[in-house]
């Protein structure tokens, strides 16, 4: 089974809530799940962004850039 056909690992958008797959492709062209650092009680913490939300410009809270 390849990781993007595992529907165990998923995830959801911190932004609007859409359905994601944990996997993030290295090809940004392709990619439909971003991972966005910001800050979650204090501390560096990952958040899931997809591509629709990621290209508006969405960041996660204590995001630095």
């Amino acid at each position: 089974m390849s990781h993007w056909e595992n529907k165990t690992l998923s995830t959801t958008c911190a932004s609007c809530g859409k359905a994601l797959n944990t996997y993030v492709d290295p090809d940004t062209t392709t990619r439909t799940t971003w991972p966005l650092v910001g800050e979650k009680d204090g501390k560096p913490f990952t958040y899931a962004a997809c591509t629709d939300c990621n290209t508006k410009g969405w960041r996660p809270p204590g995001a630095t850039n």
